[in-house]
């Protein structure tokens, strides 16, 4: 039979190629982690037997959930976390209490008191393993859902003017973010009591119901009167929503899919659009009808005439060139170099910088907040291989030779 007792073996020594060893470090304590294995997570369900034999799956978000998962720290069965708990607010009428997150339960659960014994903190290694499972903060600072006219007008007029979805779909098919008789963008969403981590690498945000109480609005599309719940809100900052009165979806970065999302964004390029000039006394003709041509609107055209920055680099990094003698060459960058040295491009020399803070203990040298990002240089390549190494762990060298220069005598290979 198959056997449940595993090892998990940290080997620090196992390295990736072109990865900083200080990121692979063994630990130095003992303690309690967790390894996920790629960028997503699943359910963290637990299945039960039952007395006569059958089968049943607890979700995580079940109300017993805590109580079978860790018996020793709730031996007596007391209910966990599950969507309908309510905050305890006796100034205001219970239909207008807000429900209790997550993050408001467990963060609850492991406060310490005065005058009152937390058994859970005392628990040791399983307290730890339980810490480890707490839900995020998204709720707190992202949603995705109508907000509540009469306790804020001027934030409601804010959503339902700029961060409601098309609508899309059935009801209009000529969207923009129509594509094969669906919306590019996944409109409208799954209803959902609470924030769960997705499998694409973005969270499904909390959109809660109107059955639930939720808020609804009426937009007009193509004519018609269509209601819009929370399926159709774009995730938002409410404090970037309410600061600029307009259209900012704001998302929750989890995984490496999220992040290029946003620098795909920033390195697109300028606006642009295709344009076409039509005249009827003139026939039609298909390919000259439409151009492709940059779109600048005012915002823009002021801010390039008053010559803002359109981006900032900070701190400043330097390309260095590196390469073998009489080879090809390697771009390449340094980590000091660029902090003390500016590269002087008619002299083709590295001159010391007049300007910043002084250094210690050197007169006339002068240091900046200037970094430099090592390139990585294939292993097939052996030569500028290690020469890369040697630049970066060898300090001062002041030739080829030199580099090659081991107590003493010169070897033939890097």
């Amino acid at each position: 039979m198959p056997s449940d007792d595993f090892t998990i073996v940290i080997k620090a020594v196992k390295t990736p190629a072109g990865e900083h060893e200080r990121r692979y470090n063994a630990p130095t304590i003992n303690e309690v982690a967790i390894l996920i294995v790629g960028e997503d997570c699943n359910s963290r369900d637990i299945v039960i037997r039952r007395r006569n034999g059958t089968i049943q799956r607890v979700s995580e978000t079940h109300r017993s959930y805590d109580a079978l998962q860790y018996p020793v720290l709730f031996w007596q069965g007391e209910d966990g976390y599950h969507f309908n708990i309510k905050m305890i607010e006796p100034e205001k009428p219970e239909e207008d209490v807000k429900k209790v997150s997550a993050m408001n339960y467990y963060a609850y659960r492991l406060m310490i008191r005065p005058d009152a014994c937390n058994h859970i903190l005392k628990c040791r290694l399983i307290f730890h393993q339980y810490l480890k499972i707490t839900p995020d903060q998204i709720d707190e600072i992202i949603l995705a859902e109508i907000p509540d006219s009469n306790i804020d007008p001027g934030f409601f007029e804010v959503i339902s003017k700029n961060m409601v979805h098309g609508p899309c779909g059935t009801i209009n098919k000529d969207s923009p973010y129509m594509k094969d008789g669906k919306c590019t963008k996944r409109y409208p969403k799954d209803m959902h009591t609470d924030s769960i981590t997705g499998n694409d690498g973005y969270p499904q945000y909390r959109r809660r119901s109107i059955d639930n109480g939720e808020k609804s609005i009426t937009v007009k599309v193509k004519n018609f009167d269509f209601e819009v719940d929370n399926r159709w809100i774009v995730p938002y900052s409410p404090l970037l929503s309410k600061t600029f009165k307009a259209h900012i979806n704001f998302e929750y970065c989890n995984s490496v899919k999220s992040i290029k999302y946003i620098f795909k964004y920033v390195t697109k390029g300028s606006d642009m659009a295709v344009f076409g000039i039509e005249d009827a006394n003139t026939p039609t003709d298909e390919i000259d009808r439409y151009k492709l041509g940059r779109y600048i609107n005012s915002n823009e055209a002021a801010w390039r005439i008053f010559a803002f920055l359109i981006h900032e680099c900070y701190p400043t990094v330097l390309h260095l060139a590196v390469h073998l003698e009489n080879g090809q060459r390697v771009r390449l960058l340094y980590s000091e170099v660029p902090k003390f040295y500016t590269w002087n491009k008619s002299l083709k020399k590295f001159k010391p910088r007049k300007q910043g803070k002084p250094v210690e203990g050197h007169q006339n040298l002068y240091s900046s907040d200037a970094l430099g990002s090592l390139y990585t240089v294939h292993f097939n390549n052996q030569e500028c291989f290690y020469l890369r190494l040697l630049l970066v762990h060898v300090r001062g060298p002041t030739s080829f030779q030199d580099l090659r220069t081991v107590n003493g005598q010169v070897c033939e290979t890097y």
